[in-house]
C-alpha cells in the first residue's frame, strides 16, 4: 500500500502496481463485513518512471493522483556541492524531487472504464504531500499559502535514501511554471530527525508543519 483516502464513503489506496483500490464488503450477511479490494482505475502512467504516489481528494471532491518524479541530486548540483555531497563512488545516491504530475479521475465516463485525465492547475487548492496522510485545501482560507502549488516533505528517508543527510527533498512546486522553491530550510541540528509531517489545524486562518518525533 502506497497512499490511502477514505473517500465517498468508501476506503480508497494505491497499491504498488500503482492501481487505486477501494475496499468493498464481499459478504451477503448484512451483519457481517468481509473485505474485498477491487480495482477503481489503473495508474495513468504505462511506464513507471516516478518514485512516489499519492492519493488525495481536491476541495471540490475530486479524486487526485498524484506522481511524484525524482533525479538522482547530481543532475541538480554544481560541481563544487557535488564533491561536498558525493559517496564513495564519487556520485551523489540522494534523490531529490524534480516535478509532480497531477490526474483526476472524472466521476462520469464512458467507453472502457475509468481513466484518470492529467491536470495543469489545481485552482485556489494547494495539496501538502509527505510521509503522512495527503492534504488539499483552500489557499484561500490560509494567509500565506500559495495556491495551484503542492507542498512537500522528504518521505524516502525511511528507504534509506537520506540516512546520511536527514531529511533534504523538502520544498514548494508551482503547476504554474513548474519551478521548485523552498518553503522551509532545515536547521543543521535538525538533519537527522525523522521525516516532517504536515499538521491541518482545525481553524482557519493560520497553518503550520511540525516535525514528527
Amino acid at each position: 500500500m502506497v497512499d490511502v483516502i477514505y473517500y465517498k464513503k468508501q476506503l480508497h489506496f494505491v497499491n504498488l502496481d500503482i492501481q487505486v483500490m477501494s475496499i468493498v464488503n464481499g459478504s451477503e450477511d448484512r451483519k457481517s463485513f468481509v473485505a474485498n479490494a477491487c480495482v477503481v482505475a489503473e495508474g495513468p502512467s504505462r511506464h513507471r518512471t516516478f518514485e512516489q504516489t499519492y492519493i488525495v481528494e481536491s476541495s471540490t471532491g475530486d479524486l487526485l493522483l498524484v506522481e511524484r518524479h525524482l533525479v538522482p541530486l547530481y543532475n541538480t548540483m554544481e560541481d563544487e556541492e557535488m564533491e561536498q555531497g558525493a559517496n564513495e563512488d564519487g556520485m551523489d545516491s540522494r534523490l531529490v524531487t524534480a516535478e509532480f504530475k497531477v490526474f483526476k479521475l472524472p466521476l462520469r465516463q464512458s467507453g472502457t472504464g475509468p481513466h484518470w485525465v492529467e491536470i495543469t492547475s489545481l485552482g485556489d487548492d494547494a495539496l501538502f504531500l509527505g510521509d503522512n496522510h495527503s492534504v488539499s485545501v483552500l489557499a484561500s482560507d490560509f494567509p500565506g499559502c500559495r495556491p495551484n502549488s503542492i507542498y512537500f516533505t522528504d518521505d524516502l528517508i525511511t528507504f534509506g535514501h537520506s540516512d546520511d543527510f536527514g531529511s533534504c527533498d523538502m520544498g514548494l512546486f508551482s503547476l504554474e511554471d513548474g519551478k521548485i522553491t523552498t518553503h522551509y530550510t532545515l536547521h543543521p541540528s535538525q538533519r537527522l530527525l525523522p521525516p516532517s509531517v504536515w499538521i491541518e489545524p482545525s481553524f482557519r486562518g493560520n497553518w503550520l508543519k511540525l516535525p514528527s518525533f
